[in-house]
């Protein structure tokens, strides 16, 4: 009698767990990356997202997500996605959304670049900002990066970004 209680005891417990594992798995994978970045509890302002940018999927599974992070700045997550749910391989620092004087020339920055190096894959990500409208083109290590305009900055003054320049690792 006691075996037959503890074997339904157990039976149920297993049965709680895989129905709890079930709804898990099943919220995890219908988010996407930048969903996941904003349900990763951090104490690092850079690392909150409060506003989507732009992502790009590099690779199968490795997105470059690009947010507006607490500290009002932009930052590059590199985000992999495994079986059941996402990972971040590494977070890139982060680049203002303002042009700021050149210490030595006195004059606004044209571009901002931002790099880090992703140890898990052995790569560096490059990516930065572009203030200057006649900038058509940034060139990093002989490689040409792909501009993207994110026009509703426009706005918010003179000098603020107007594009960004994600590079694929």
């Amino acid at each position: 009698m006691k075996k037959t209680i503890y074997r339904m005891m157990l039976i149920l417990c297993l049965f709680i767990t895989v129905i709890f594992t079930v709804m898990y798995v099943d919220k995890t994978v219908k988010t996407d990356p930048y969903e996941h970045l904003v349900n990763i509890k951090s104490e690092y302002p850079v690392w909150v997202p409060t506003e989507f940018l732009y992502m790009e999927q590099v690779e199968d599974n490795l997105y470059l997500v690009f947010y507006k992070n607490k500290n009002r700045s932009m930052t590059c997550a590199l985000i992999k996605k495994l079986i059941f749910f996402y990972r971040v391989l590494d977070y890139s620092g982060e680049i203002s959304f303002y042009s700021h004087k050149n210490r030595w020339t006195n004059q606004n920055e044209r571009v901002s670049l931002n790099y880090s190096y992703c140890s898990e894959l052995d790569r560096w990500i490059y990516w930065g900002a572009v203030y200057d409208d006649s900038v058509n083109s940034v060139i990093i290590e002989g490689r040409e990066c792909n501009i993207i305009n994110i026009d509703k900055y426009n706005d918010v003054g003179v000098e603020t970004i107007n594009k960004f320049a994600p590079i694929p690792i």
